[in-house]
Formats: C-alpha cells, sequence, structure tokens
C-alpha cells in the first residue's frame, strides 16, 4: 500500500492560493452574469426607456458602483494571501456530512473514498467471482428471491456460477473490479439428497479435469462457493459425471463426498476505489491459534488494506455466557490511512474478524455468536450472529435481468456453392479454430465461445453444403496438425503445461487413434511418423519445474504405435521439434533447464 506523506508548507500555501483565485474569479463572473442581464432587459425596454429614464441612469450607476467595488475588494484579497491572513478556501462537499467529519482534513477529501458494502442479511446467495489477477476469491452477495419476489433465484444463481458469458464478465469487470471464477461449462442439475448436495454435469464436460490445472482449481472453488448457500440442507456434495460421481482413475482424484463448510482465511482487498473481503486462490492459512490468526487479519497487506492500528483485546465468554471480543484502535487514523469513512472501517473490522471466528472451525468450534466492542463502546446489545453477516453485496438488478447467451451451433453452418474461399469466409464470420488440410480440399475446425471452450471436432470437405461433426472426438482442442499427404489430422488437447493428448483421425477409413507427447510434434515428409517431444521423470533436472524431468526428442510410429527416442535430453537440458525437412532431417531445439531462455537450433539425421 503506497504511504501519504503531508504536503510541505510552499504545497500548502500555494494551494490556498489556488483556491482564492478560483474563489474570486467564480465570484467576477457571476457579477459580470448579472450585468450583462441587466443590459439586456435595459435593452429591451428601449422603446420606454423615455418615461423611465431617470430609473435608467440610477441603475447605470449602481453597476459602476459595484464594479469599483468589485476590484477594490479582490485587490484587498490579493493582498491577503500574501499577508497574514487566510483568502476563503473552498472545500469540496462530500457524500454526506458525517463522512465529512469522520475523515478529518481537506486533503483526505479530496482523495477517492475507498467504499465496502456489506449486509446483515442471510437471504443473500454466494458467487465465486476473482479479481482481474485471479490473486483472490470473492465471494460476491446477491439478493436471493424472497416473499416480495425480489432478487435471484438458485436456478439463475447456477447460471451465473457456471455459465457466464462475456456481457455479464465485462459487465462485472467495468463496475465491480470482478470477474466469475468459471465459466467452462453449464451445470446440467443440482438437488439435495438425504442433507448431500448433487452437482450434475456431461461427462464430456468433466472428464477432461486433471489435478492441479487452473480449470480444476477454480471449478472446485465455483463448487465449493455454490455448495455453501445449502449448508442449511446439506453437509457435503459431490460432483457427478454423467450418472457417476466424478473420479478421474488416471490422476486418482475425485470430487465426492466435499464438506461444505471448510475453512478460510479472509483479508480485506482494495480494487479500485471498493473493498472486498476475499481469500487467497491458492490455499487456505492454517493458524496455529488465535493471536496468529488475528495479527495476520491486521497486518499491513500489501496492495490491500491498513489495520496496523488495531489489535484484539481480548476473546472470551462473559458472564451472561456469551463470546464477546474487544477491539482497539484509532478509528479515525485507519479511515485516513485507507481513505474511507469510519462507518465502513468499523463494518469491515466486524465482518472480516466475524467470517474469520465462523470458518476458522478448529480454532473457534463453538463460537456462533459474538458480542463486539470497539474501544470499549459495545456496537449492539444483542450479539452478532456470524451467519448474517453478508459480505461484498452486489445489485441484483442487472443478474436478476440476465440470461447467458445462446451458444452458435457451429454445426448448422452452410453453404451452396462451396469452394475453399467460400468456406473460409464463413468460418472467418464466426469464433472457431480452423486449420486446412495441405491440399485445400477440407478444413478441420471447432468452436472457441466464450461460454464452453470444450468442443466437437468438425470437418467441412470442399463441395459439401454442410461440416461434418466428428462426435468421438471432443475436448479442449487448441490446434489441428495435418499430414503432408492430406489423409491424417491430429487434435491436439493440452493436459498440462507440457502434456499433450493427440486424436489422430484418418480420412481414409474414418477410424480415430490416441497418443501421448510433450510440448511439440512435427510430421515427416511421408506422413507415416512424428517427430515429438516425450518427458522422462525419471531423470531429475537441477532444478525444479512443471515438467517433472526432462524431454527427450522421440518418434511416433503410426502403424505401429511404438514410441523411439532418438536423442536423449539430460538433467541440465530438454530437447523438443520444431520441423520435419524433406531430406529427412529433425529440427530440433536443445534448451537450457536452468535458464529457459538459453537454446540451440539442431539437427537429427538417420
Amino acid at each position: 500500500m503506497t504511504k501519504d506523506y503531508p504536503k510541505n508548507r510552499r504545497d500548502h500555501e500555494f494551494k490556498k492560493l489556488s483556491h482564492a483565485i478560483s474563489w474570486n474569479s467564480n465570484k467576477k463572473e457571476q457579477l459580470h452574469q448579472r450585468i450583462n442581464d441587466s443590459i439586456d432587459r435595459l435593452e429591451s425596454k428601449k422603446d420606454k426607456s423615455i418615461r423611465f429614464s431617470p430609473y435608467v441612469a440610477s441603475i447605470g450607476l449602481f453597476l459602476v458602483f459595484i464594479a469599483v467595488g468589485y476590484t477594490l475588494y479582490f485587490n484587498g484579497d490579493q493582498q491577503n494571501i500574501q499577508g497574514p491572513e487566510e483568502p476563503p478556501v473552498v472545500i469540496e462537499p462530500t457524500p454526506d456530512d458525517d463522512e465529512t467529519d469522520e475523515l478529518g482534513d481537506n486533503e483526505a477529501q479530496e482523495k477517492t473514498l475507498h467504499h465496502y458494502d456489506g449486509t446483515y442479511d442471510d437471504s443473500h446467495y454466494s458467487v465465486a467471482m476473482t479479481d482481474e489477477r485471479s490473486d483472490y476469491i470473492i465471494e460476491a452477495s446477491i439478493q436471493g428471491f424472497n416473499q416480495a419476489r425480489i432478487g435471484v433465484n438458485k436456478e439463475k444463481l447456477a447460471k451465473i456460477t457456471y455459465d457466464a458469458d462475456s456481457l455479464l464478465n465485462e459487465y462485472l469487470l467495468s463496475e465491480y473490479g470482478l470477474q466469475v471464477v468459471f465459466n467452462e461449462f453449464p451445470i446440467g442439475d443440482f438437488e439435495v439428497v438425504d442433507n448431500h448436495l448433487n452437482l450434475q454435469f456431461e461427462q464430456q464436460d468433466v472428464m477432461g479435469l486433471t489435478l492441479h490445472s487452473g480449470v480444476d482449481r477454480a471449478f472446485s472453488l465455483a463448487n465449493r462457493i455454490f455448495a455453501s448457500n445449502f449448508i442449511n440442507e446439506a453437509f457435503h456434495y459431490t460432483v457427478y459425471s454423467g450418472d457417476e460421481p466424478f473420479y478421474n482413475e488416471h490422476e486418482g482424484f475425485g470430487i465426492i463426498d466435499m464438506p461444505i463448510n471448510t475453512p478460510r482465511f479472509y483479508v480485506p482487498v482494495t480494487i479500485d476505489d471498493k473493498i472486498y473481503l476475499g481469500f487467497s486462490a491458492y490455499g487456505d492459512n492454517v493458524f496455529e491459534d488465535k493471536n496468529q490468526l488475528f495479527e495476520a487479519y491486521f497486518a499491513n497487506h500489501q496492495d490491500s488494506i491498513d489495520f496496523s492500528m488495531f489489535t484484539v483485546d481480548y476473546i472470551e465468554i462473559n458472564a451472561r455466557n456469551d463470546y464477546e471480543i474487544s477491539i482497539e484502535g484509532d478509528l479515525g487514523k485507519a479511515a485516513k490511512a485507507n481513505q474511507m469513512i469510519e462507518r465502513d472501517i468499523r463494518e469491515l473490522l466486524i465482518h472480516g474478524l466475524g467470517l474469520n471466528i465462523l470458518h476458522q472451525k478448529e480454532l473457534f468450534p463453538n463460537v456462533h455468536e459474538l458480542f463486539v466492542i470497539i474501544n470499549g463502546n459495545s456496537i449492539d446489545s444483542v450479539p452478532l450472529e456470524l451467519s448474517s453477516i453478508t459480505p461484498n453485496v452486489l445489485p441484483y438488478d442487472f443478474f436478476a435481468e440476465w440470461e447467458p447467451e445462446e451458444e452458435f451451433d457451429v454445426g448448422q453452418l452452410s453453404v451452396k456453392n462451396s469452394t475453399y474461399e467460400t468456406i473460409s469466409e464463413v468460418l472467418d464470420s464466426v469464433e472457431v479454430s480452423s486449420n486446412w488440410s495441405r491440399n485445400k480440399e477440407v478444413v478441420a475446425f471447432s468452436s472457441i465461445g466464450d461460454s464452453d471452450p470444450q468442443s466437437y471436432m468438425y470437418l467441412w470437405k470442399v463441395g459439401e453444403k454442410r461440416p461434418m461433426i466428428v462426435e468421438d472426438v471432443f475436448g479442449y482442442i487448441s490446434h489441428y496438425k495435418w499430414s503432408p499427404n492430406s489423409q491424417y489430422v491430429i487434435a491436439e488437447m493440452h493436459t498440462s503445461a507440457f502434456g499433450r493428448t493427440g486424436i489422430l483421425y484418418s480420412m481414409k477409413d474414418g477410424s480415430i487413434s490416441e497418443f501421448q507427447y510433450d510440448y511439440s510434434l512435427a510430421w515427416s515428409p511421408d506422413s507415416t511418423k512424428i517427430a515429438i517431444g516425450l518427458v522422462d521423470e525419471n531423470v531429475e533436472p537441477v532444478v525444479q519445474t512443471e515438467m517433472g524431468g526432462t524431454m527427450h526428442l522421440a518418434e511416433y510410429d503410426l502403424d505401429t504405435g511404438n514410441v523411439t527416442v532418438l536423442e536423449e535430453g539430460t538433467q541440465h537440458y530438454y530437447l523438443y521439434p520444431s520441423a520435419w525437412e524433406d531430406d529427412g532431417t529433425i529440427i530440433y531445439e536443445k534448451r537450457d533447464i536452468e535458464n529457459p531462455v538459453k537454446l540451440e537450433v539442431l539437427e537429427w539425421n538417420e
């Protein structure tokens, strides 16, 4: 957080001078305007002026007197600026009078105020959102559908959580600096059965989830916050892939019987002129004791709020058998340091501490209500119900009216006279990832829509009115790589930072096969082999990387399915192909593991 230092005496004097000149200029303009208005009125009455000439003369003398008096007054003020007395200073109005008193001096009032919007109402729903850098998870609160038929219902909540389109995210970023955490694919259905929340998704949507990937983390966070809206109905939740609970056998992880109430640590987060309470997107803090938790909350967080002037005096059970927390600190100093009003400082203190106490069950196992005392003054005569704390409130209006945009079905594209040119023109008009075969007779493509980046593979042949869907090829397709003879195409799917799955489709008979490789590939000139990168986790690199080992230059044989290592990487460097020349030479790159910028381009020949 940037510290604001007091301005020096000279800056203060220049500021006063600027205010005085501005004040006098405004007065002068107002006076001139009144004079011009009077003259206009007199001109409009010229034809009647003979009868009223004495009055006109009187008005003229009166205006001259005002002009002379104004000149003397202005000169006197200029002399006062340089003397011991100070000129009038215009103080910009603040949103309301009590905020003016709380902020203190004029310099604080000229800065942009930071606002925190929270309330006490358990009828709100929570949506997992994040800042633009995705550093924090913000539980945005939206009014739930109530008896007055105001707000959003849980069906709309599910759409906001899992199916946000570009329109919704653009609105959130522009108005609140936020965006929805997850919008990769929509939820099919949800229901609570025997105190257990079941979240239903299409099998082809969740089958691509991998452990520790960005999509998996975002999906888990979205599920967790969405499930928290059922805290009074369920204790655990399970994600279903089709009719079965989701479990990735290859990586050995699933989303089954996950607890809804999980520990998390909230801190104030500053985004533009707004303050939110959020928790880290990369894990929840675990604390040894209560004091460590409080110290962490009051720490001066980078790019956030400075609460370092506060401490918890005590938290204990009082004589009425209620939990009581006493906070000591300078509210005025905190308001000035953070460009906030004291009311928002108090709310942020109470909400932040209350949410942390509520969600750190190991430290506070049976605390549901809390008396809050700040500087010896009780905030309320009744204890605060922690579950009623509603942070980060957003207006419900836009969400109630919003509906996700319908995804355009690229399979419905058509053209009467399909040539390379006409098909290319049609595909250029929609959002697709495409690549033409070498002979320009067929194009492979898939949709890259905002709401669902997973797509089927489509093939559109020249001469055909519509494209053909390849239903057995579906997922996060990043590229298409055609063989030199145009008889094969590879749909490339990313499985990790380096890992790839290649789905090989044969134009001869429509057969499909699959092979694994890493980072890059290159077709042989005769279209029978593919040069690939191949990670070897048995080799321990000199420094740990996401690759988890080294990478060899290898070759995949289409006929046999065998993989042969051509050149080995080591603990110091890794290898991957970039091209396969017509003369049989493989161009590959050798990259230093410690310093990836260090690169050599080499050749391999049989």
